[in-house]
């Protein structure tokens, strides 16, 4: 007996695709990221540290993405906040940074991120981060 299209459309949208916080305070940035995951991933995105925060607590998203260099708290600052909260410490970040700088790499590591990709990110590399950092995230639940 073989499914009809329409049972197949209906397990297909069925299946949970993991859940991405993109936190970027560059809308145009934010928005690129975006439309490049969402065939992949669920997204829910912030513009800034403080909304990132309350998400991650009320969505708890299989993976961050994290810009650094935000205004407000620094993605450095929003990482290191999500680490020491027991709700929240376990789900990975992926920090995305502007600046060639190893104290930059250096203090998104000594935070907790999972991974530094530096920024304009390939796509398929930030998709490879995201991907290695929900199969580590679903690990540690």
């Amino acid at each position: 007996m073989s499914l009809s299209d329409t049972s197949r459309k209906s397990l297909d949208a069925s299946r949970k695709r993991p859940l991405v916080l993109l936190v970027d305070d560059n809308v145009q940035q934010r928005e690129m990221y975006e439309v490049a995951l969402e065939p992949d991933f669920e997204i829910v995105t912030a513009g800034r540290g403080a909304d990132a925060i309350v998400l991650a607590r009320e969505r708890h998203p299989d993976t961050i993405v994290l810009d650094v260099r935000m205004p407000g708290m620094s993605g450095v600052q929003v990482c290191e906040h999500l680490k020491s909260d027991p709700a929240t410490e376990r789900i990975p970040v992926i920090m995305l940074t502007g600046a060639d700088d190893e104290r930059v790499r250096s203090d998104c590591a000594q935070a907790g991120a999972f991974a530094v990709l530096g920024k304009p990110c390939p796509h398929e590399s930030l998709l490879r981060a995201i991907e290695a950092a929900c199969a580590k995230g679903s690990e540690r639940r």
